[in-house]
């Protein structure tokens, strides 16, 4: 009796390797046409878990391994693929970049500061006309605080940058003992010309108008003097001319410093 010998290990890469595996390419295709619903929800869940499983446990060079097989089977599936295939795979690829972006505008709009609920600064409800119903409100309380509402909104000024406010008889303040002229506050240091909320230049005090009395004219520029015929030295040459030295300009004396290198 002659004895069965074993089958011999198929090496990989040979035909007989090739073979195998498309049967059993072809073996797992008629199993998944047969399967139900509930077979192939099993069964994507479980090749998920298994995936993510070796994932996890792959070497950088498994990994390019398996993106490489990956990328080698997809184009074998979409050179095989039918009209109908094609159009179905680009339909569903359609539909999950529509989903993807969805999720990714909802991801940014979560991530960003909700405006909704932020209250708008001062000059912005000013210039747009809106009148809050409170906009600025202190409890009143046994320390003495006040209770007021302005209905109109300062700006700043153009050319000093303060608030220019109202005179305080128009404004609705119930009570206002820090701004009421009275002994204790101007006891305090504090100008009596600064209790009517007139901020001008006029009433600024000396350290601050000091450093605003320029900022009312425009930027004088030095105009350049008008350059004489100067004659030339006998002993210079023709080509030479000496030009005059500019002197400082008197409008920005105090201001600015210009020097004007003499030519040679």
């Amino acid at each position: 009796m002659t004895q069965q010998q074993p089958e011999p290990n198929i090496s990989p890469g040979t035909a007989q390797e090739q073979q195998r595996k498309q049967r059993n390419r072809e073996r797992a295709l008629r199993r998944r046409q047969r399967e139900t619903s509930e077979e192939r929800q099993r069964r994507q869940q479980t090749e998920r878990q298994r995936a993510a499983l070796r994932r996890q446990t792959e070497s950088p060079a498994e990994r390019e391994q398996r993106k490489r097989s990956g990328r080698m089977r997809a184009k074998r599936r979409r050179e095989n693929e039918t009209a109908e295939e094609k159009m179905r795979r680009r339909e569903a690829n359609r539909l999950r970049m529509a989903e993807r972006r969805r999720a990714e505008r909802e991801r940014t709009a979560d991530a960003m500061p909700s405006t909704a609920a932020a209250p708008m600064p001062l000059g912005i409800v000013a210039a747009q006309g809106v009148t809050p119903p409170e906009v600025f409100a202190a409890s009143a309380s046994s320390e003495g605080r006040f209770t007021a509402a302005l209905t109109s909104c300062p700006l700043p000024d153009m050319h000093t940058g303060l608030l220019s406010m109202p005179p305080v008889h128009s404004l609705p303040l119930v009570a206002m003992p820090a701004v009421a002229a009275s002994a204790e506050t101007v006891g305090r240091g504090v100008p009596a010309r600064f209790h009517h909320f007139d901020h001008s230049a006029q009433d600024l005090p000396p350290h601050m108008a000091v450093s605003l009395q320029h900022t009312h004219q425009p930027l004088q520029l030095p105009q350049p003097l008008p350059q004489p015929l100067s004659h030339p030295h006998p002993s210079q040459p023709q080509h030479q001319q000496q030009q005059p030295h500019y002197p400082q300009h008197p409008s920005n004396a105090n201001h600015f410093h210009f020097y004007y290198p003499q030519q040679r």
